[in-house]
């Protein structure tokens, strides 16, 4: 679970006392929407640089309800972000969790280089073993077992193709939160409309090297979350690859997992997955 420092200091300090004023929000207001956007940047900008994102995107990723340009400017002028859009002081604030990353990535890329050139025995014992643990944890949830070959799977007239994965609950929650939130803004413009549901996606099924480095990267996840969470992560189970290269994670209905798409993103990036950003949890 990644983390940052929150100083005593911030509540009196004259740079959040500054962005209260520009913004026309109290000291609570300011000291949350600080803290929301620094855990942001940790998600997405872990160097802690910006310019990738717009005002708006930054408006959007902190459900600010004002201006983005506004509240960009506000943060440039009380001190919180530098010119050149980077984190004031990001590498010294957040230092120790980058520091943790960046070694957990170094050593999981060791691994993974011993695994696929010098240890095959190493990577096909791990690959096995996480396998069966899949295989046995979807008997025990009610789980259809789920493939474990290669996901180069040969192509042509003659070969099937991979049937749709359904939707599950919490995706259909989160489309529905989206079409709420759009038919709320229709509405403030006067005007309601019905958003189509989009088609099944359709995915490849998941490989043993998708499934070592999801057992990897629920490991790394569980480190620094309870006992109880770690038990609801590990239900999650690989059910193949989508058109964006993103690992999908099958979640048992009616348990609310997709709250763990963040940390699911993050534990899968530090594992070695070059799409790990794109996961998510159906």
């Amino acid at each position: 679970m990644a983390w940052i420092e929150s100083h005593t200091t911030l509540r009196e300090h004259p740079k959040r006392k500054r962005l209260s004023r520009l913004l026309g929000i109290g000291a609570y207001e300011a000291i949350g929407l600080l803290h929301v956007w620094w855990w942001w940047v940790l998600d997405f900008a872990p160097e802690g640089d910006l310019r990738a994102y717009s005002d708006d995107d930054i408006a959007d990723a902190i459900d600010f309800d004002g201006d983005g340009a506004a509240l960009v400017g506000a943060l440039t002028r009380s001190g919180f972000m530098d010119a050149d859009r980077q984190v004031h002081d990001w590498d010294e604030f957040a230092e120790k969790w980058i520091a943790r990353r960046l070694a957990n990535r170094e050593r999981m890329r060791k691994a993974r280089a011993a695994r696929n050139g010098h240890d095959d025995g190493a990577f096909a014992h791990v690959a096995g073993t996480s396998g069966a643990r899949a295989a046995q944890k979807s008997k025990r949830v009610g789980l259809p077992d789920q493939p474990t070959g290669p996901t180069n799977q040969p192509t042509g007239p003659d070969q099937p193709t991979p049937s749709p994965l359904p939707p599950s609950p919490q995706a259909g929650q989160g489309e529905g939160q989206a079409t709420n939130q759009r038919r709320r803004r229709n509405r403030a413009g006067g005007e309601a409309t019905d958003v189509p549901t989009p088609p099944p996606e359709v995915v490849s099924p998941p490989s043993d090297e998708d499934l070592a480095l999801w057992a990897e990267a629920l490991a790394h996840a569980s480190v620094d979350i309870t006992p109880a969470n770690a038990m609801l992560l590990a239900r999650l189970e690989p059910a193949g690859r989508g058109a964006d290269g993103g690992l999908r994670l099958r979640a048992p209905p009616g348990q609310g997992l997709g709250r763990f798409s963040p940390l699911v993103r993050r534990a899968l990036a530090d594992a070695g997955d070059a799409a790990g950003a794109a996961a998510a949890i159906v």
